[in-house]
């Protein structure tokens, strides 16, 4: 029996993730666990109540998804306190997963080296496979990027 460790956030992109995890072949008997970490504030040792809500709502709507989905797959959820990437770590080992799905926001390398990025910190150092999802509408903005700097490029050149 397969183990999928899912880790999403409270962002819209966890939507598509779960559409991607319904979409996706799995045989059957596939236990799931989805997993939501919530990254503690500074000094405050606490999560603050709002916070806990959202993340339990984005929880429960994405397990009630995907098992109304794949019915014959198990659904868990956990809702932790501490760093993404160790609580993600550390759950993959100590279930153990047979694989992670994690989403890529698709941020810029500027963006990754001040913030981190937590899915390359779970492909580095996985004690399983992991699947990164990619935000789809990141293509579209790398397109119309593309298409600018190329437009620019040919008017500064002086070819018209």
């Amino acid at each position: 029996m397969m183990k999928v460790l899912i880790a999403i956030d409270s962002s819209d992109f966890s939507k598509l993730l779960t559409d991607f995890v319904i979409n996706h072949l799995w045989p059957p008997g596939t236990q799931f666990r989805i997993m939501h970490c919530l990254e503690p504030v500074r000094d405050v040792k606490e999560i603050d109540y709002e916070r806990r809500l959202t993340a339990e709502a984005f929880l429960r709507e994405a397990s009630h998804k995907i098992h109304e989905s794949l019915s014959k797959c198990d659904v868990h959820i956990d809702l932790v306190l501490g760093s993404p990437q160790e609580e993600i770590l550390n759950l993959a080992a100590d279930w153990p997963a047979d694989m992670i799905v994690i989403g890529s926001h698709g941020r810029g390398i500027l963006s990754r080296f001040v913030m981190g990025s937590v899915s390359t910190a779970v492909v580095l150092h996985s004690p399983c496979s992991v699947m990164v999802v990619r935000d789809p509408s990141r293509k579209k903005r790398e397109t119309s990027k593309d298409a600018k700097a190329g437009a620019k490029a040919s008017l500064g050149s002086g070819a018209h």
